[in-house]
């Protein structure tokens, strides 16, 4: 077996480095490690070498993980309470609607506060020709919220 670094010949089992010279260089290397280039959470560059850095800032960090956290939870107690409802002329307009601006179905049923099911139920129902044009009128392109 020889050095990962150097290339020199080992003589124990276990043994990786040849030198404390070596393995210090090794380590060096690893830390100086380009990680990622932009923020985990808001996508600006990051400046440091470290390829330990995931977010630009504290603020970023903090933010991510509560949003994480947050967003996990709101998810799961959606899922628990929500059960299917019947689907009124006005559920599938508004699905309909949110579908054509973009919103993805999870957002549109926990805007609607009902279950994907009723969702995609409501999108297999057909809509009048006015309410197709007064969606087409009133049409919004769907942007995501950051968290802050």
């Amino acid at each position: 077996m020889n050095c990962i670094v150097c290339g020199a010949k080992l003589h124990g089992k276990q043994q990786i480095y040849c030198s404390k010279a070596c393995r210090s260089r090794a380590m060096y290397a690893k830390r100086r490690t380009p990680g990622r280039e932009y923020c985990k959470y808001c996508g600006a560059k990051l400046d440091s070498k470290s390829a330990k850095r995931v977010f630009c800032g504290d603020r970023c960090r903090q933010n991510y993980y509560y949003r994480e956290r947050h967003m996990e939870s709101r998810a799961e107690a959606q899922q628990e309470t929500t059960e299917p409802r019947e689907i009124t002329p006005t559920t599938v307009y508004l699905v309909h609607k949110y579908a054509a601006e973009g919103m993805p179905a999870g957002v549109i049923a926990q805007t609607l506060n009902r279950c994907m099911d009723d969702v995609g139920k409501a999108l297999a129902q057909p809509i009048t020709r006015e309410q197709a044009e007064a969606i087409r009128e009133c049409f919004v392109q769907y942007k995501p919220r950051r968290a802050e």
